[in-house]
């Protein structure tokens, strides 16, 4: 079976994450792909804001990009 990975960017923290089999992980230049213990990617992507989901102003900080594109920006980090 195919995994599912969708790659992200989070333009307030100018950091690249990824969903894989329903899994968040965020990018750091150290140490690769890391858990997102911190919700980073997922509350942006339901537009969590610490009070609601749905809010817009956390929605409009994340993108979905390419698996391309997310590797060529990890590749200028």
């Amino acid at each position: 079976m195919d995994e599912l990975v969708y790659y992200f960017i989070m333009h307030d923290l100018n950091q690249i994450g990824k969903m894989e089999d329903f899994v968040y992980y965020i990018y750091e230049k150290d140490r690769g792909w890391i858990p997102d213990i911190n919700h980073l990617l997922s509350d942006r992507l339901m537009g969590y804001d610490g009070l609601f989901v749905g809010c817009i102003s956390m929605l409009s900080k994340v993108d979905e990009i390419t698996k391309e594109k997310a590797y060529q920006m990890i590749q200028t980090m």
